[in-house]
């Protein structure tokens, strides 16, 4: 155990390192190594991923692209020549004006497509609320990101508090992480409520 680490459970828990519970000596040293407390959550859940899940992602991917609106158009286009131009001549067009077959399968595409795309949005919401609660976020609500070093905190400020004392983070008082977390907010001078960042 190196004096940093011994300084570092003082200053956040107000306890000799060698007192803390195991779990609490753990997340001492990753602090003071500079390393992440916890994991990827966001990277574990698009493991996670049903076949049905990527297949809407696929598809609200495609479905939101320049290539599919350029398609799309085309290929109205040229159901619109075919009926309008082509197979008038010889009448025996299979979609004559005002294009009511066409208006069917547009209608049956958003019917398909509106919900795909849905899910794909619902999951994705709740991949960024995951990802806000674990602080980690780009443009999360967390007020510092703890893996900038441009940040001047007072010696001992780690990741940790940051995230515990941030508003977003509620804590019941028990266990590990609610002791954790009423002892890192009186050692930053915040209360329960909310940061004092």
């Amino acid at each position: 155990m190196t004096p940093n680490v011994q300084r570092l459970a003082e200053q956040l828990l107000h306890e000799d390192f060698d007192q803390l519970s195991p779990p609490e000596q753990v997340v001492i040293n990753r602090i003071a190594n500079g390393l992440h407390i916890s994991r990827n959550v966001v990277e574990e859940l698009q493991q996670r991923l049903t076949p049905g899940q990527r297949l809407a992602d696929r598809v609200a991917s495609f479905g939101g692209s320049w290539p599919f609106i350029i398609l799309f158009l085309a290929v109205m286009a040229a159901w619109i020549i075919i009926n309008t131009l082509i197979l008038a001549e010889w009448n025996h067009t299979f979609d004559p004006y005002p294009y009511i077959l066409l208006n069917l399968f547009l209608s049956m595409l958003a019917a398909i497509q509106a919900p795909v795309i849905m899910m794909s949005q619902n999951r994705h919401v709740e991949n960024k609320i995951i990802d806000r609660i674990k602080g980690y976020g780009k443009g999360g609500s967390n007020p510092v990101d703890p893996t900038q070093k441009k940040y001047a905190f007072p010696y001992g400020t780690s990741s940790l508090q940051l995230v515990a004392c941030s508003s977003n983070f509620h804590a019941d008082g028990s266990g590990f992480l609610g002791n954790l977390y009423q002892r890192s907010c009186s050692a930053l001078g915040a209360s329960a409520g909310g940061a004092a960042l």
